[in-house]
């Protein structure tokens, strides 16, 4: 080994595992989606029509879905695929476009249907502008009780509709999405650089916490694996870690204005230059860090990457336990729903 970096394939792999959930997060969020699941199964799906023993299903997308949520994340995305019997309901009847206004007045009637059932259930529901409904439920960890936002999605070919707010112009209330398009690109690129792609992207989630960065997680996500795609040293180990977030931070400041293209969706998704001066102070940090690296001179890089990553970075906690029997969380970037 080289006299020079002797700290850094330790301390990455450390910080690394300490940004990933824990096991008991993991089931927890996990279990919180499928009760979610079950009580939307028992209302919308009934055997005279839908015969099948295993009807609806969940399917998992966002941070949880792709592998890159943050240790202390509470809420997880999901779709739920509606049966196919109730597409008849997807759009809003003359009635419903004469409603006043209101939040919910824009919204498909099974997603105000959705809704109403959540609410009876929990009481804590909300809605945003993308169509989603985020329920708070009962399961907790750490005295945090989780949040599940749901997508209600019928399938489309080898996609999905998912529910949309109506615009004001038209009455669209449904959009061709595929989620595991993002995924599988996601995939690739981190089987192609040995793990680096959800590592680099959970360190950049942990600087956009830190910095207050104003960029969009998933472009966050997106940028990453554009990046390892042209990096020269996509196949080296932890020991090239300084320099692959030296590296990205420098390859960031030059993305200001983009509008970069998700798999899986008809939509771009604008990058700005809000977040440019916490880019640029990131990369002048970095740089500084790995030359302290590179001599060897640990306690003062330490103190720049946590400038950068915060306190997390360099701690000395134990990597969690492995998971009990009753932690075990099935893959479940998509879960059938027993009826």
């Amino acid at each position: 080994m080289t006299a020079e970096w002797q700290h850094v394939a330790a301390r990455f792999h450390s910080f690394v595992s300490q940004l990933e959930p824990t096991p008991n997060e993991r089931y927890a969020i996990w279990k919180a989606a499928m009760d979610v699941g079950a009580l939307l199964t028992r209302r919308f799906y009934r055997p005279a029509f839908d015969p099948s023993p295993t009807v609806g299903e969940l399917v998992a997308i966002g941070s949880h879905g792709k592998g890159t949520a943050l240790r202390g994340s509470r809420t997880a995305d999901v779709m739920f695929v509606l049966p196919d019997r109730l597409q008849s309901q997807m759009i809003a009847s003359d009635s419903d476009s004469e409603q006043p206004g209101g939040t919910d007045a824009m919204l498909p009637p099974l997603v105000r249907d959705i809704i109403a059932l959540l609410h009876n259930r929990s009481g804590a529901v909300r809605t945003s502008p993308d169509g989603a409904v985020t329920v708070t439920t009962d399961i907790a960890v750490d005295g945090e009780r989780l949040s599940i936002r749901i997508l209600p999605c019928f399938t489309y070919s080898q996609s999905y509709f998912v529910a949309t707010r109506a615009n004001a112009r038209n009455q669209e209330y449904w959009s061709n999405f595929d989620p595991l398009a993002e995924a599988k690109n996601l995939d690739r690129i981190d089987t192609a650089t040995g793990g680096k792609a959800r590592h680099l992207i959970r360190m950049l989630k942990a600087w956009r916490r830190t910095a207050g960065a104003p960029i969009a997680s998933l472009a966050v996500e997106r940028l990453a694996c554009e990046f390892l795609r042209v990096w020269i040293y996509q196949r080296r180990s932890a020991l090239f870690y300084d320099w692959m977030v030296r590296d990205f931070f420098f390859w960031l400041t030059a993305q200001t204005g983009r509008t970069l293209y998700v798999p899986g969706s008809h939509e771009g998704l604008v990058l700005g230059d809000v977040w440019l001066a916490s880019a640029e102070a990131a990369h002048a940090t970095a740089a500084e860090a790995s030359d302290l690296e590179r001599d060897n001179r640990n306690d003062q890089a330490l103190v720049r990457w946590r400038k950068i990553f915060g306190l997390a970075f360099g701690g000395n906690s134990l990597p969690p336990p492995p998971p009990a029997a009753s932690c075990r969380v099935p893959p479940w970037r998509t879960l059938p729903m027993t009826g």
